[in-house]
């Protein structure tokens, strides 16, 4: 026999369970995990991130985000481990590593958005976007003196596509084994991978040669690149170089002999972060 009391607390128990349901759909997973410290919110979604503090916070701290390659076949996580040496090797520094929209670390973190085939096919200005988002919503946060922006490979192109399309946005950029030139690499690798089709169809990728008139003439822009590099030839970030030069831009470009594609940990690239985070 069920009493009074019983049923009562039967069916409070029940609105406790429909108030939980009910909290769970109003309260949609995005909009909890919105906390600028590992997920940013942007219009096309939200984008995960990972953050890393030096010593000696000041209130105008050197801020510094990392963008990964490519990665058609792996989950990357390499930009949050720069993130952090660099966080480790640096006074006043907070250095973020940002996963790509579309992709997912090695932790199954995904960022919402489209990562599409990996294939120079996503560098595109929506994705660019949301990138561009994220560090103008973690400047308002942080308040830096200074912020570098780092990219390796196709986070390269795209850090070199952002810094003209978003002038001024970061003072300076660390462009790491990038291919500058997307149509003239796509047909480099479509030879290379034996005609694969993927590299022949047609993208929708802004190319950093086609834009990079736009960049600001105080953005520095570090161009890092190993000459022994089979993924994207040397001779692409030469060319890069020359034409930012030939643009009256404040352009550099560090070759690490003896070197391939995967340099973004080498010596020359902390050594930059680090004299740039300090101006």
């Amino acid at each position: 026999m069920i009493n009074k009391y019983s049923r009562n607390k039967s069916f409070n128990a029940s609105i406790l369970v429909c108030a939980a349901l009910l909290l769970s759909f109003s309260l949609p997973d995005g909009d909890k995990k919105n906390d600028n410290i590992n997920w940013v919110a942007t219009k096309s979604g939200h984008i995960h991130i990972q953050t890393y503090k030096g010593d000696s916070i000041s209130n105008k701290p050197g801020l510094v985000f990392v963008l990964h390659g490519d990665a058609p076949t792996s989950s990357p996580n390499g930009q949050y481990a720069l993130a952090k040496l660099i966080a480790d090797k640096n006074k006043n520094v907070i250095a973020i590593g940002i996963l790509r929209p579309g992709y997912t670390d090695a932790d199954n973190n995904t960022s919402e958005g489209m990562k599409g085939l990996a294939v120079g096919d996503n560098y595109t200005a929506d994705r660019i976007k949301a990138i561009a988002e994220v560090i103008e919503e973690l400047k308002k946060k942080y308040n830096p003196g200074h912020t570098v922006l780092i990219g390796h490979s196709g986070g390269a192109a795209i850090a070199a596509d952002l810094v003209a399309l978003y002038p001024g946005l970061v003072n300076s950029a660390v462009l790491v084994s990038g291919p500058f030139y997307v149509q003239e690499w796509r047909s480099y690798m479509l030879t290379k991978e034996n005609s694969s089709p993927q590299w022949s169809m047609g993208v929708s990728s802004i190319s950093p040669d086609q834009v990079a008139d736009k960049i600001s003439d105080s953005t520095k822009i570090v161009i890092v690149s190993g000459d022994q590099d089979s993924v994207v030839p040397h001779i692409y970030s030469v060319n890069y170089y020359n034409y930012l030069i030939s643009k009256n831009k404040l352009a550099s470009l560090i070759t690490v002999p003896h070197r391939g594609h995967q340099i973004l940990f080498d010596n020359s690239v902390l050594k930059s972060v680090g004299a740039l985070i300090k101006q």
